[in-house]
């Protein structure tokens, strides 16, 4: 279960930023629980990943309280 990804809309729903905000964090690394990946080589798409257990973790939430809230969605 704790190498689940979480979508960047509830990851940022959750964290109370824009999705935006979290994209360009991400791309900058200044969050250890996600990555943005570069899919082209001129750097203009991304994917990304975000850990379940490292998101719920820096929000001082547990695993089962980040996956019940996608699950509401």
């Amino acid at each position: 279960m704790h190498g689940l990804n979480v979508p960047i809309n509830r990851a940022a729903a959750l964290m109370g930023i824009s999705e935006q905000h979290l994209r360009i964090r991400l791309q900058r690394n200044r969050y250890d629980f996600g990555s943005a990946e570069i899919l082209k080589k001129n750097g203009s798409r991304y994917t990304y990943h975000i850990n379940a257990k490292g998101l719920a973790d820096y929000l001082g939430l547990t695993v089962e309280e980040v996956m019940v809230w996608q699950r509401e969605d």
